[in-house]
């Protein structure tokens, strides 16, 4: 759980830039426009539809309609792929590495490496709202700038702990449990427990910024555009997942792990430099990033105390302000479980809470299974490779079906896929030796299957999620609105802890996996319900009993 202005900068230099003034959405409009939704697929609007929905600010003046051009200036599309290249690289690096050093350290206890996944896990989960809500409040570039630098200081910091760990490891034995720590050990591993969750945190910021605002602002209604910089996205995310391990377990192989942790801990400060230059060319080649955000309606802050009692008056600031973030998170809430896009982030949420993926809990399993690393990094590597896949269907089939139809199939087809995975673990014994070549193809054919589905799905829910809200960006925390999907797809990632800490050990994996494939099911149905709100019904009933009626006569 990725977004330009078409007119280039060279063209743009020196002309100007029309604007105008343009008014709210009324409520009929918005009536006449959600009743209008289920007769004819999503992103296709008339004229008066498309003006109601232009931000109540001044905006630059845009053809009426859709835009479908795609032209992108190529040096301001090629710094944003550096810059997720570089940020998605490193937080795929961190979640291999820093689950392989602290195994290394703890090496008779997995505990320390499952606090750390539901302690950084859950913090995102609670906060990713109020990070998001940074996005909407405060100027592009220097929000983005400062979660960029957050995310690179947060990550160096961490790999500093463990690599004082490393050190404290040779000469103390730490892999005889949590009663045995002293307290310099404790507090080392409390810095990385806090510092891990300020970096899922700062991640969430990025996300949010150059995932979804970015691209929306960039792209101004060029839905081609927008499709092409998902697509970028989307695939950078997976090289990085496949080939990020890669250079850390060679890393790993040649220097060792604590040398490892500390040429992590450099990269990670070197490429902070390159990122926040790469973001800055990013702002400048697209000039729509500059356009003010709407200014965001705050209630009057409370008269300061009169009385001589300083501490009772900033105790009742304090107060006041917390109660103030409450009830603005909850409002978001509210506004987001009432939009019609909430059923797609549910959706996708229940993708989330699933061990049938090739993270640290698969691989585990597989381990203890007695397959080699070798034979489980090349099966990694398919995975990610079919998922590249998923990234070709997905602009065929919005083509040729539209985004919500292809949304079906994809869920549905990774649904399916993971049957005879489910199944597999099943039939097989705990021994690699006692499995036959049809389970084995069952497991992992049926897993790098179910990829395809799973991210062309991906990119259609992440599509559909900019265009409803980039088309209401008269709103003033849409990008809070949007952040709040984290937190629904943690909340699954923190239910497949809870469920790998209870069945954890292995000849109970295939009861996780069950409860996975559920979980996958459940969103299949709920993406129906939305596709039915959407277009007023699931399959072409009518067609079909006309077609099957036309077959009979003849």
């Amino acid at each position: 759980m990725t977004h330009t202005e078409t007119c280039l900068e060279e063209n743009c230099a020196h002309s100007s830039v029309l604007y105008i003034q343009t008014r709210p959405p009324s409520t009929r409009s918005l009536s006449a426009s959600s009743a209008n939704q289920n007769q004819r697929p999503l992103g296709q609007r008339n004229d008066q539809e498309i003006q109601d929905t232009i931000p109540d600010q001044e905006t630059p003046l845009l053809q009426n309609g859709p835009r479908r051009s795609g032209k992108l200036d190529g040096i301001g599309l090629v710094c944003y792929a550096l810059q997720h290249v570089s940020s998605t690289w490193a937080a795929g690096s961190f979640s291999f590495a820093s689950y392989l050093f602290l195994a290394d350290i703890f090496k008779m206890t997995l505990l320390p490496s499952a606090v750390l996944g539901f302690v950084s896990t859950g913090c995102a989960c609670i906060l990713s709202g109020e990070t998001g809500k940074t996005i909407d409040k405060y100027p592009r570039l220097a929000i983005t700038r400062f979660w960029i630098l957050l995310q690179k200081l947060a990550g160096a910091t961490v790999y500093a702990f463990i690599t004082s760990l490393f050190y404290r490891s040779q000469n103390r034995d730490l892999g005889s449990g949590v009663s045995e720590w002293d307290i310099t050990t404790a507090l080392t591993y409390g810095g990385i427990l806090f510092f891990a969750c300020i970096l899922n945190l700062s991640t969430v910021g990025v996300l949010t910024a150059t995932e979804r605002d970015w691209p929306v602002t960039i792209a101004a209604r060029d839905t081609k555009a927008l499709t092409r910089i998902n697509l970028i996205v989307r695939r950078i995310d997976l090289f990085s997942k496949l080939f990020s391990p890669m250079v850390v377990t060679l890393f790993t192989a040649t220097i060792g792990n604590q040398l490892t942790a500390l040429v992590l801990l450099f990269v990670n400060i070197a490429t902070a430099i390159f990122e926040l230059i790469w973001i800055k060319v990013v702002y400048n080649r697209f000039p729509n990033l500059a356009a003010p955000k709407p200014t965001p309606s705050n209630t009057a802050e409370p008269a300061a105390s009169t009385s001589t009692d300083e501490g009772t008056a900033r105790l009742k600031t304090a107060y006041a302000a917390f109660t103030r973030g409450i009830k603005a998170q909850a409002l978001n809430w509210k506004q987001f479980t009432q939009h019609p896009v909430f059923l797609t982030s549910l959706s996708i949420s229940f993708l989330y809470l699933t061990v049938l993926s090739f993270d640290g809990n698969m691989i585990v399993y597989l381990k203890s299974r007695g397959y080699s690393d070798a034979f489980i990094a090349a099966m990694r590597g398919l995975n990610v490779l079919t998922g590249l896949l998923g990234t070709v269907v997905m602009p065929f089939g919005e083509r040729k079906l539209g985004l919500v139809r292809t949304g079906s199939w994809a869920i549905w087809s990774e649904a399916v896929t993971l049957v005879p995975v489910v199944v597999s673990l099943f039939l097989s014994g705990q021994g690699s030796a006692s499995e036959t070549t049809l389970t084995r193809f069952m497991l992992f054919g049926g897993m790098a299957a179910s990829r395809i589905g799973l991210w062309t799905f991906d990119l259609v829910q992440l599509t559909i999620l900019q265009r409803a809200f980039g088309d209401e960006s008269h709103t003033d925390n849409k990008n809070a609105l949007m952040s709040l999907q984290f937190s629904l797809q943690n909340m699954g990632d923190l239910l497949k802890y809870v469920i790998v800490i209870s069945l954890s050990r292995p000849d109970q994996f295939k009861y996780a996996a069950l409860m996975s494939g559920i979980a996958v099911l459940c969103g299949a149905v709920l993406w129906l319900a939305y596709a039915k709100r959407e277009r007023g019904h699931i399959i072409h009933a009518r067609e079909i009993l006309e077609a099957v009626k036309l077959k009979k006569r003849r």
